[in-house]
């Protein structure tokens, strides 16, 4: 070696170790710094206008810098002491798992005491009743914040000092290093473009005048470190062990582990008042489905009334209305009973959700991921009446869709891994594709692209790329096809043609209509009776804002809704540098508000936002790197049913919720594989060993599309074709409890029953004398009475409810009731001075008033209960006479 290059080396070296101190020093300084400034008390002032404790934290701070201060001068100035002693003595400490141990507590405790807001601890006081605790935290903040920088700086500097002086890997490493490195850069330029366009073009922020909704669920950031710690733990003691690698039970042990964890945890975590599950209400004080959620459940009851699903009225999600039927077969009237089966259902998502991480990459990504989609789920329940969005305690169709879309999922991954010998998953994920269309139609978009996906894998094998997609395709049409040749009442064509055609309308001939904003919840009103008012649908509900300017051509706005769908999918991952609470976290403006929202980002939330990119960017890339086509499968998803929401002007909020679990599952393939590199980096055995990992992608090529007989596939065939084929023929499994009369043969009925009000046999002799000739208003309807709520005074339904808007009885105290007869379904409004006894769901009531909205509505006379012979009257004794009159 020659003199110079010796002199450069020993040079470095010196600087190495002086620049190692350096930050140290500056950070204690800056330290004492933030501890001197602070408000003193005159009163304990000992010197310099500071007590002993705070004197005490200063020295603490300053003599180690004083002593980091003084070995960066000595490293420099005295290079053979610097060999012979700082040197062995700083390798024997970055060799120490002690020193790990410790610097991870210590950075961990830094950081949450400079990123947990103050609210927490007021938390904390209040729990403990330790008042003093606020100014002890104020005064050990600096320090807290000073040993965990220099705890995790001097453990990664030191780490990758010693790492650097002992490099070596074989070429296999390296080349398969490369790889993977150049899948996750490809993943990285393309989403950091994607961020690129949306900062240049605006596209997905600035809004669309209809159906603009704010962003996903969020995931909070302590929820992902207690996840990745969970992980780590079950990681160390179970999942690397060798001799459990390839045993089943270990599989479905997780499984049921992860099952009944997360069932539990959204079974206790409460579901809110919210616009979708207000109330409770008298008389029955139960928590009744409303709006959309109302009218899966009703339809449910039609079915079980043996009418068959929604009366044989259009319903473009049948199997989901199906399942509540089922939910209430076994549940009958019991809401929270209904409730829990459902929880329990899709609490299976997480379970998916491991199965799918776990073909992607290995167990701990699949547990990682599951674990999130849990904690996600629970945000979802507990954030009800804040943001728009569905969960699983909701009567709503987006998350039981994301059930079924995962598994589906799941099936096309396993195929493309192996596709000769795994046509039976190909099979069921066609069947599973047709299934989730029937709950929400907009699935049916990822037809094309799995068959594309499908020719794809196959290449230029023609006759297998024929045979694979013609399998899909067939399990596909034979599971919607029974729905199909269901013409719906009033209609000409199957539903899935009524379905277009109704979107085309609705939504791309909009322009220049005005809909009224609905109220915030902060504008809900407050006193006694704030208990019983339901909760107005959350702001940015998908209606138009006249401020907001219009959306321009179809694909304007396609683009548009797209783009918004992918940015509010992207917020709901933690991005704020702060660990907020739930509530908190809330307040950001993509979700308070987001018409008005123009882009802007919590400070500091730059940082974690590249991180995330960076996540999904390795999740993408390693998925990609194993699999390839397999792979991507989960993204082509996520970005196919985007597309299909912004072609219908859908975008944001609970429309994300049916591929939210896509972004989950790569950001914890990133975390797992961060993780593992960290690992790496500092000489530490890595979570996922090798033997851990998802098997690798067979090499086999055959033309033969796989060893599966075509006995079991047509046996797979019919069972879907008999699935689809239930919904249709539901109608004649159960026995019909609804009877077509006219309104003499209800009236002759009414008369023979023994009313305890004498007064309701002049009104039935009334009704019979002037219900075809004086008075056409007036309704006569028969049915079973579901969801009683009792309003008190000055109490709408909603801002959007009809009833309430258009009925006289719209700001009085009144009993509303939905009433199933056997021709329709409508909404009987019946003022009424106190609060009726308890009301049993399906019980069968007879209504008397005038009709509203083409008798959707009635403002009811009274209300009949003929089992009982009981009369509910109307506010005041009025004539039969429509409109009725008011007191």
């Amino acid at each position: 070696m020659s003199v110079g290059r010796k002199a450069s080396l020993i040079l470095s070296k010196r600087l190495c170790w002086a620049l190692f101190f350096l930050p140290i020093v500056i950070a204690g300084i800056i330290a004492a710094r933030s501890l001197v400034i602070l408000p003193a008390d005159p009163k304990t002032a000992l010197l310099f206008g500071l007590s002993f404790q705070r004197l005490a934290l200063l020295a603490i701070l300053l003599l180690p810098c004083l002593a980091g201060l003084w070995i960066s001068l000595r490293s420099a100035i005295r290079p053979a002491w610097t060999y012979k002693t700082l040197e062995p003595a700083l390798g024997k400490v970055a060799e120490s798992r002690w020193f790990f141990t410790l610097a991870g507590i210590a950075f961990l405790i830094g950081w949450l005491v400079i990123f947990l807001p103050p609210y927490w601890y007021s938390s904390l006081v209040t729990v403990a009743r330790w008042e003093s605790f606020l100014a002890y935290r104020a005064r050990l903040q600096p320090l807290a914040a000073w040993l965990g920088f220099t705890a995790g700086y001097s453990f990664f500097y030191l780490r990758v000092w010693r790492q650097y002086k002992q490099r070596g890997s074989s070429a296999a490493n390296g080349r398969a290093s490369g790889k993977l490195s150049g899948a996750v850069g490809i993943a990285l330029v393309l989403l950091l473009c994607f961020w690129l366009v949306v900062s240049i073009t605006g596209l997905g922020i600035s809004p669309d005048a209809y159906f603009w909704n704010e962003a996903g669920v969020p995931l909070l950031g302590l929820q992902v470190i207690a996840s990745v710690f969970c992980v780590m733990l079950a990681s160390r003691f179970l999942l690397r062990r060798n001799q459990l690698i390839k045993r089943k039970w270990v599989d479905w042990s997780l499984i049921l582990a992860i099952w009944l964890g997360t069932f539990l945890l959204w079974q206790l975590t409460p579901l809110p008042r919210n616009y979708h599950a207000p109330g409770p209400y008298p008389p029955n004080d139960i928590q009744y489905p409303y709006s959309d959620a109302e009218l899966y459940d009703f339809s449910a009851q039609y079915l079980l009334l043996g009418q068959g699903i929604s009366n044989g009225d259009y319903q473009d999600k049948p199997a989901y209305v199906f399942l509540l039927a089922i939910f209430h077969l076994i549940a009958d009237f019991d809401f929270e009973l209904v409730i829990s089966l459902q929880v329990a259902l899709l609490a299976l998502i997480p379970a998916g959700m491991y199965f799918l991480g776990k073909s992607l990459h290995s167990r701990q990504a699949g547990f990682l991921a599951a674990l999130l989609a849990a904690f996600q789920q629970r945000n979802a329940i507990a954030a009800a009446n804040d943001i728009q969005t569905a969960s699983s305690k909701l009567l709503l169709t987006e998350y039981p869709a994301a059930l079924v879309l995962l598994f589906f999922c799941f099936c096309m991954v396993r195929w493309l891994q192996e596709p000769e010998t795994r046509l039976k998953y190909l099979l069921i994920g066609g069947g599973l594709l047709g299934f989730a269309g029937l709950i929400r139609p907009n699935a049916f978009i990822l037809a094309p692209l799995m068959i594309v996906i499908i020719l794809l894998r196959c290449g230029r094998r023609l006759k297998r790329a024929a045979v694979a997609s013609g399998w899909f395709a067939l399990l596909l049409f034979l599971t919607v096809l029974p729905w199909n040749l269901v013409i719906p009442r009033g209609f000409d064509t199957p539903y899935l043609i009524a379905k277009a055609r109704s979107l085309i309308s609705t939504r791309y001939r909009l322009e220049g209509l005005e809909t009224p904003q609905p109220f915030s919840p902060s504008e809900q009103s407050t006193g006694s009776n704030q208990a019983n008012q339901v909760p107005a649908s959350p702001a940015g509900s998908g209606v138009s804002n006249p401020e907001v300017p219009q959306g321009g051509s179809p694909p304007q706005f396609i683009w548009k809704h797209y783009f918004h769908n992918e940015i509010m999918s992207f917020l709901s991952l933690p991005h704020s540098i702060e660990l907020h609470d739930l509530k908190n976290t809330l307040q950001n403006p993509y979700w308070k508000n987001i018409s008005t929202w123009k882009g802007e980002l919590p400070s500091g939330s730059l940082l974690l936002i590249l991180l995330n990119i960076g996540l999904l960017s390795a999740g993408i890339g390693t998925a990609w790197q194993r699999w390839r086509l397999a792979g991507l499968v989960p993204l082509f998803i996520h970005i196919g049913y985007h597309i299909a929401n912004a072609i219908v002007r859908n975008s944001g909020a609970r429309y994300l919720v049916p591929v939210d679990w896509v972004l989950l599952v790569y950001y914890a393939l990133g975390i797992i594989l961060a993780l593992d590199w960290l690992a790496g980096l500092v000489e530490f055995q890595p979570m996922v060993g090798h033997a851990a990992l998802a098997q690798e992608p067979s090499s086999k090529t055959t033309d033969r599309i796989s060893t599966l007989g075509w006995k079991r596939a047509a046996l797979i065939a019919v069972l879907f074709l008999l699935l689809g084929a239930i919904l249709p023929l539901s109608k004649y499994v159960f026995p019909k409890q609804l009877v077509k009369q006219t309104p003499q043969e209800i009236l002759a009925s009414l008369n023979r029953t023994a009313w305890k009000d004498d007064r309701i046999a002049g009104w039935l002799a009334e009704l019979g004398e002037n219900q075809e000739y004086k008075n056409p208003d007036i309704m006569l309807v028969i049915g079973r009475g579901y969801y009683p709520r009792y309003y008190r005074d000055d109490l709408s339904e909603s801002a959007g409810d009809l009833a309430a808007a258009n009925l006289p009885a719209g700001d009085r105290s009144r009993l509303t009731l939905r009433v199933l007869s056997w021709e329709r379904h409508l909404v009987a409004d019946l003022p009424m001075p106190n609060v009726p006894s308890r009301l049993p769901d399906g019980t069968e009531v007879a209504v008397i008033g005038c009709r509203y909205a083409e008798g959707r509505y009635i403002d009811a006379a009274a209300i009949l209960l003929p089992a009982t012979g009981e009369v509910y009257w109307r506010w005041s004794d009025v004539e039969l006479t429509c409109p009725l009159q008011m007191p």
